[in-house]
């Protein structure tokens, strides 16, 4: 298996580097039940002195923002609720305002716009959005991930091009894959280096079988999570498979 480009020299460092991929072995393993799947809402909620006409959340979630004025997100029955920042245009009067704020606000009154509602808390004029945990969400996982382990199945022992090998929901990019109607992605884990491994490790997943009767690079298949934040992170969920492919130049 050649592992350098014979014309530039440059190291193949994972499956797309090759121009035909022999698929050795593939592997399948269960969505792991241990962890969280969240289901996404889309519609959009809003504070019972909004000026949208969106809905308004339940009296209880409403009831524990207005009691938790720090807290941003609140757990009920199956669904959990955020209450995100304030509109643009809603300045709170306890916060002082910068100077571009000033501005635009100045920009505002002259041009006769609203400045927003006078007094209110964010509570009662932010936009609140929730998911919904349990089993529908790993359902729509396994929807697509299902038939994509299959076709890999179907791959072993034959010659292809990298681009055989990819999911049908994918956009081109070996790296991750967005799992369509989920939050989650389908995410390739080289293991031919310490660092693949040590992934796996940090957030106790296990290590797929991919030993062969030959020398063979390794791919694990792993649901994956982008966390936001300040700093944003992938949070790995479950292992689901795993490649063992030979590089190849040629046929």
């Amino acid at each position: 298996m050649e592992h350098t480009c014979p014309t530039c020299d440059r190291k193949f460092e994972g499956i797309s580097d090759y121009p035909i991929v022999f698929v050795a072995k593939v592997v399948k393993s269960p969505l792991s039940s241990t962890a969280t799947y969240l289901n996404a809402d889309n519609t959009i909620f809003v504070g019972p002195r909004s000026k949208l006409e969106n809905q308004r959340p339940p009296r209880e979630v409403l009831d524990f923002f207005k009691t938790h004025p720090k807290a941003n997100k609140y757990e009920s029955q199956e669904w959990i609720w955020s209450l995100d920042q304030l509109p643009e245009d809603c300045v709170l009067p306890t916060r002082r305002l910068t100077l571009s704020e000033k501005v635009a606000r100045l920009f505002r009154e002259v041009s006769g716009e609203s400045t927003g509602i006078s007094g209110a808390d964010n509570w009662e004029i932010g936009t609140y959005s929730r998911v919904q945990k349990g089993q529908l969400a790993m359902d729509q996982i396994n929807k697509h991930v299902a038939p994509y382990l299959a076709h890999l199945v179907n791959l072993v022992g034959k010659e292809v091009s990298p681009s055989d090998i990819l999911p049908s929901f994918s956009d081109g990019r070996f790296h991750s894959s967005r799992i369509p109607d989920t939050r989650y992605n389908l995410h390739t884990l080289e293991l031919d280096n310490e660092f693949g491994y040590q992934i796996l490790k940090q957030d106790n997943l296990p290590v797929p079988n991919l030993e062969t009767s030959r020398p063979a690079r390794k791919v694990a298949l792993v649901v994956t999570e982008s966390c936001g934040g300040t700093i944003s992170f992938i949070k790995h969920l479950s292992v689901v498979g795993g490649i063992a492919y030979e590089g190849r130049l040629k046929k």
